[in-house]
C-alpha cells in the first residue's frame, strides 16, 4: 500500500473518529480511574502509561493531569494496573417508539403467525439465521430484552438457511456514497435541520484491576 495514501486515509479517519467519540471528561470517566488509582496505588500523577493508544485521544486527556504520559502497544507485561473499557452502539432516542419493530426483528418475526384458516403448506425460511436481523440491540431499540412469544403453528415448516449470496449486492465506492448521502439527508431532517444538536450517549463497560 502507498504509505502516503495510508497516512492521509488514517489521519482523515482519526479526525472523524475523534470528533464523534464520547467526551470522557463529561462522563466522569477519568474520575473513576483516578479514584481507583487513589484506592489501589500511590495516587501520584507523575507518570501515566497508555496501552493501545490508537489515535491518542486518551493520552491527550491524561496529559492534562499527569506530568508525563507514555504511549505504546505490546508491552502488557510491564503494567501493574489494568483498565479495559468498551462502549457499544449508541442508545436510540424515544426508544419506546421502536419497541414493537425491535421485538419482531430480534425474534425473526416468529411472534407473527400465519393464520392457517384458508391457507395450507405454510413454510418459514430464515436466511442467514446465524446473524442478527435487527440493526440495534434489544435494549437500545426500546425492548425490555424479553422476546415475544413465538406464534409458529404446529403445521408450519421452518427452515434455516445460511448463504451469504442469498440477499446481497456489490457496490462501488460511488454507489455506497450515494446510499449514505440519502441517509444523511434523512438524518438531517430527523435532527431538526442544520445547526440543531441532539444528545447521543452510549452504554459503557469499565473493568479495573491491579496486578498481583
Amino acid at each position: 500500500m502507498d504509505p502516503d495514501f495510508f497516512r492521509a486515509t488514517f489521519l482523515a479517519y482519526s479526525d472523524t473518529y475523534l470528533a464523534i467519540r464520547p467526551k470522557r471528561t463529561a462522563l466522569g470517566f477519568y474520575d473513576q480511574l483516578y479514584a481507583y488509582r487513589h484506592q489501589h496505588g500511590t495516587g501520584s500523577f507523575e507518570l501515566a502509561h497508555d496501552l493501545g493508544c490508537g489515535p491518542g485521544k486518551v493520552a491527550v486527556d491524561l496529559g492534562k493531569s499527569f506530568t508525563q504520559v507514555i504511549v505504546d502497544d505490546g508491552v502488557y507485561a510491564a503494567y501493574t494496573a489494568l483498565c479495559v473499557y468498551v462502549f457499544a452502539s449508541c442508545i436510540a432516542a424515544k426508544r419506546e417508539v421502536y419497541k414493537r419493530e425491535t421485538d419482531c426483528l430480534h425474534a425473526w418475526f416468529d411472534n407473527l403467525g400465519v393464520g392457517l384458516e384458508g391457507w395450507e403448506k405454510a413454510e418459514r425460511v430464515r436466511f442467514n439465521f446465524d446473524s442478527r436481523m435487527s440493526f440495534v440491540t434489544p435494549t437500545t431499540g426500546g425492548s425490555d430484552g424479553v422476546m415475544p412469544e413465538a406464534a409458529i403453528g404446529d403445521q408450519e415448516r421452518v427452515r434455516n438457511v445460511v448463504g451469504r449470496g442469498l440477499w446481497g449486492e456489490k457496490w462501488t465506492e460511488g454507489e455506497a456514497r450515494r446510499f449514505l448521502s440519502k441517509l444523511s439527508r434523512q438524518l438531517g431532517v430527523a435532527m431538526g435541520g442544520e445547526g440543531q444538536k441532539r444528545r447521543v450517549c452510549w452504554p459503557l463497560l469499565l473493568i479495573l484491576a491491579t496486578k498481583k
